[in-house]
C-alpha cells in the first residue's frame, strides 16, 4: 500500500489580493497541522528560482487548485489566462482531473465566466462582504475545503497514497447526492406507480358504474360521473364512455337533436370501436327511425348483437325493443322485455329509471294488470316522472279513489308551474296522449304539458267534489293542440268510467266533460 501523504493544494491569486490570500492561509493552518493538506502559493518561491517554472511544476502536481476569485483575478492575464486554463485542462482530463475550487472573495461578475461551471466555496458562493465578519467567511471556506477533501480521501486509510494525479472529484454518478437523488427517484417511481395503479383501479370501478347508468338510459347521470374521471387522465375508457354518454344526452332532448351531426359522431366513435354495444344501439335507433324497411332488419340484428356483447346486461336495448312493440300496440309482447330492462334492482344505487317504470305501468294497465301498473306508476312518480303522476290518477279514478287522484294531479300541476320542469331530464321528452284506441297525439311543448296537467287536475277536483282551483283557466293558452289535449282529457275520463269507476264518479265525469265540451273536440269551455 503506498505511503500516505498530504493533499497538495495550489493557491492561484492576483497579487493585489495578497492580504486576502494571507488571511486564508491562516485559516487553512489547522488542515496543514493535521497533515491533511500541504498548501503552496507563489510567495514560497525562493530568490533566484525560475518562478514561472516553479509555478508550472506546482500547478501540475497539485491535487487541489484554489482560485481566489476577485475582479483583479479575472483581470489578470496570468491568473485567468494561464493558471485557470491549465487548472481547467487538468480538471477535464479523465486520467488526471484535479479538483479545482473557486473561492469567491469579492463581488464580481464571475458567474458569466468559465468559473461558473465549477463548484465554488463557501457554500452559496457568497463573498466576504456578505458575511458578518471576515473570520466567519474564512472559517466557512476552510470547513468547506475540509469537507470536499474528505469526500475523496480518508487520511486514516491507505487511500491517502493515491493522492496526486489520481485524486479527483467523484464522477457525477459517484456523488452521494446523486445516489440519494436516484434512491428518491426509485422510491418516487414505486410510489407513483402504486398511486397510478390505485387511481386506475378506482377509475375502472367508477367507469363500470357509469356504464351501468349509460346502459340503463340514464345518460346525463353517466356523463356527470364520467366527466371528472376523464379529466384525471388515468383511464382511456372514461373519456370514450363520456363521449358515448354525451351522445345519449342528445337523445334525451329530441327537440334539439340534429340527426346528421349525431350520426356523424356515432360513426366516428364506431371507427375506433365497431363492436361497441352502445354505439350499435345508437346506430340501430337511427336506422329504425327512417322509413326504409330494408334497414330495419339490420338494425334489429345490431340490437341483438349489442345485448350479447354486453353480456345480457343492457336494459336500454331491452327498453328500446319494448318500445317498438308498444308503438305497434303489442303490450303483452313488450312486458317481458320491460321486465328484463328493469330487472330485480336490489340496490338503491342502481334504481330502475322512471321512464322504464312508466312504460311498464302503461303496458300493465293495457293488459289489465292494474295492481302492477299502479305500483310502477307510484315508483316512477316518486323518481320525478310528471306524466306518471297524471297516468296514475286515471288508475285511481278507476278505483274511485278520487281524493288520492286529485292529490297526485295537484302535485303534477305544481311541478309544471316551473318552466324548467317540463324541459329537464326525461320530462323533456314528448308525452304520448291516447285520444282513442290505438291513436295517440304527441305533446311536446312545455305550455302544452302545463295545459294538459291543468285540465286533468280540474277534472280530478270535479271527481273529488272539491272547489275548482283553476276555474278561470280556458283553452286559449293551450296552443294549436288544444283540441287534441281536450280529447285526451275526455278519453282518460272515459277509460276510467269504463274501467270500474263508481256510478257517482261516472256521473261527475260526464257532467265535467259536458260543462267544458271536452267530447266536442275541446272547443270553447272558457
Amino acid at each position: 500500500m503506498p505511503e500516505a501523504r498530504s493533499v497538495r493544494v495550489f493557491i492561484s491569486y492576483a497579487h493585489l489580493d495578497d492580504a486576502l490570500r494571507e488571511r486564508l492561509r491562516a485559516h487553512l493552518s489547522p488542515l496543514e497541522r493535521e497533515g491533511l493538506v500541504q498548501t503552496w502559493d507563489d510567495r514560497e518561491i525562493l530568490a533566484g528560482d525560475e518562478w514561472a517554472d516553479e509555478i508550472d511544476e506546482r500547478l501540475n502536481q497539485a491535487d487541489v487548485i484554489l482560485l481566489l476569485v476577485t475582479a483583479d483575478f479575472i483581470k489578470s492575464e496570468y491568473c485567468y489566462g494561464k493558471e485557470l486554463e491549465r487548472a481547467l485542462e487538468r480538471n477535464a482530463d479523465k486520467a488526471d482531473r484535479a479538483i479545482v475550487i473557486p473561492v469567491i472573495l469579492r463581488k464580481c461578475d464571475w458567474e458569466s465566466t468559465k468559473l461558473s461551471r465549477l463548484q465554488a466555496l463557501p457554500r452559496g458562493a457568497h463573498p466576504i462582504s456578505d458575511w458578518k465578519t471576515e473570520d466567519d467567511y474564512y472559517t466557512a471556506v476552510a470547513k468547506g475545503l475540509r469537507s470536499r477533501i474528505r469526500k475523496v480521501i480518508d487520511p486514516a486509510s491507505g487511500w491517502v497514497g493515491w493522492v496526486g494525479q489520481r485524486l479527483r472529484d467523484p464522477q457525477w454518478w459517484q456523488q452521494p447526492a446523486v445516489w440519494v437523488a436516484l434512491l428518491g427517484i426509485v422510491l418516487s417511481s414505486v410510489a407513483g406507480g402504486w398511486w397510478w395503479w390505485q387511481a386506475a383501479a378506482r377509475a375502472d370501478r367508477e367507469v363500470a358504474q357509469a356504464v351501468k347508468a349509460l346502459r340503463s338510459g340514464r345518460y346525463a347521470d353517466a356523463a356527470g360521473q364520467l366527466e371528472p374521471v376523464c379529466q384525471r387522465l388515468v383511464s382511456r375508457q372514461a373519456c370514450f364512455a363520456l363521449a358515448k354518454a354525451r351522445l345519449g344526452v342528445q337523445l334525451e332532448t329530441p327537440a334539439t337533436l340534429k340527426l346528421e351531426p349525431f350520426a356523424a359522431q356515432t360513426e366516428a366513435l364506431k371507427a375506433t370501436a365497431p363492436d361497441d354495444p352502445d354505439l350499435l344501439l345508437f346506430s340501430a335507433e337511427l336506422a329504425l327511425g327512417e322509413n326504409r324497411p330494408e334497414l330495419h332488419a339490420k338494425a334489429l340484428a345490431d340490437i341483438d348483437l349489442a345485448i350479447r356483447l354486453a353480456g345480457d346486461q343492457f336494459p336500454e336495448a331491452y327498453f328500446y325493443l319494448a318500445n317498438l312493440h308498444m308503438v305497434a300496440g303489442r303490450y303483452a309482447e313488450a312486458l317481458p322485455l320491460l321486465d328484463k330492462a328493469i330487472g330485480p334492482r336490489k340496490t338503491t344505487r342502481d334504481p330502475a329509471p322512471e321512464h322504464y317504470l312508466n312504460m311498464r305501468a302503461y303496458a300493465r294497465a293495457r293488459t289489465n294488470d292494474l295492481a302492477g301498473a299502479r305500483q310502477d306508476y307510484e315508483q316512477s312518480a316518486d323518481r320525478g316522472s310528471i306524466i306518471s303522476r297524471i297516468e296514475l290518477a286515471e288508475l285511481l279514478w278507476r278505483a274511485s279513489e278520487f281524493d288520492r287522484a286529485a292529490d297526485q294531479l295537484a302535485t303534477a300541476n305544481a311541478a309544471l308551474a316551473s318552466p324548467e320542469a317540463a324541459t329537464s331530464g326525461r320530462n323533456a321528452l314528448p308525452w304520448e296522449l291516447e285520444i282513442a284506441p290505438g291513436k295517440t297525439v304527441p305533446v311536446k311543448q312545455g305550455f302544452e304539458k302545463q295545459c294538459y296537467a291543468r285540465w286533468m287536475w280540474r277534472a280530478g277536483l270535479a271527481l273529488a267534489e272539491r272547489p275548482d282551483a283553476a276555474a278561470g283557466a280556458g283553452w286559449r293558452d293551450c296552443g294549436p293542440e288544444a283540441t287534441q289535449i281536450a280529447a285526451a282529457v275526455a278519453a282518460s275520463l272515459g277509460r276510467a268510467a269504463a274501467g270500474g269507476m263508481n256510478e257517482a264518479g261516472t256521473q261527475r265525469a260526464v257532467e265535467f266533460a259536458k260543462q267544458h265540451r271536452l267530447v266536442a273536440a275541446g272547443q270553447g269551455g272558457g
